[in-house]
C-alpha cells in the first residue's frame, strides 16, 4: 500500500514535470518563431523604405528580403525548424514533420513576431527610442519633455522581461542538457 502510494506520488510528480517540460519547450519552439518572422520583416521591409534613391531601385529590396531570409533561417533554425510563414508549418504538419498541436502555436508566433518586426520599423518614424541614454540628450537640447516617461519606463521593463524569459527559457534548458550529457 505504501509503496503504490509513492509510486502514484511519483507518477503526478513526473506528469507535472513533464507538463511543465512541454510547455516550455513549446514556449522555446514559439519564441523561435515569432524571432525569425520578427527578423525577416524587420531586416527585409527596412530594405524597401526609399530614402537615399528618390527612384526605386529594383536591385536593392529583393536582394535585401533574401539576406533577411537567410538571416533569419541561420538564426532559428536549430531552435524551431526556422518555418517562418503559416503555410510552411501546415505542409511540414501534412508532411509529418510537425506535430497538430504545434500548429495553431506555430501561426501565432509567426503572426506576432510578424507585427513586432514591422513595429520596429515604424518606431524610428514615431521619434520612439528604444535606448534612455539616446532618447535623454535630445530632449534636453530641444526642450521637450512630453512622454519622456516611456522612453525609460518602455526600454528597462523590455530588457527585464527580455533576460527573465532568456533566464527560464534557454538558459536552464542549456543547463539541463548539459547535466544530462
Amino acid at each position: 500500500m505504501v509503496s503504490t502510494n509513492v509510486t502514484m506520488t511519483d507518477e503526478k510528480v513526473e506528469d507535472k514535470a513533464s507538463t511543465i517540460s512541454t510547455a516550455r519547450n513549446v514556449l522555446i519552439l514559439c519564441l523561435g518563431e515569432m524571432l525569425g518572422v520578427a527578423l525577416l520583416l524587420f531586416l527585409g521591409c527596412m530594405g524597401c523604405i526609399v530614402e537615399v534613391y528618390p527612384y526605386p531601385v529594383t536591385v536593392f529590396a529583393p536582394f535585401n528580403f533574401g539576406l533577411a531570409v537567410a538571416l533569419a533561417i541561420q538564426t532559428v533554425i536549430h531552435i524551431s525548424g526556422a518555418h517562418l510563414n503559416p503555410a510552411v508549418s501546415v505542409a511540414a504538419w501534412i508532411m509529418g514533420k510537425l506535430q497538430l498541436y504545434l500548429v495553431p502555436f506555430y501561426i501565432i508566433a509567426q503572426l506576432v513576431g510578424g507585427i513586432i518586426g514591422y513595429g520596429l520599423i515604424i518606431a524610428p518614424f514615431s521619434g520612439g527610442g528604444f535606448n534612455p541614454a539616446r532618447s535623454l540628450a535630445p530632449s534636453i537640447y530641444q526642450n521637450i519633455w512630453t512622454s519622456h516617461w516611456v522612453y525609460w519606463v518602455g526600454p528597462l521593463l523590455g530588457g527585464v522581461l527580455a533576460a527573465v524569459v532568456y533566464r527560464y527559457t534557454f538558459l536552464e534548458g542549456l543547463s539541463n542538457v548539459k547535466k544530462n550529457s
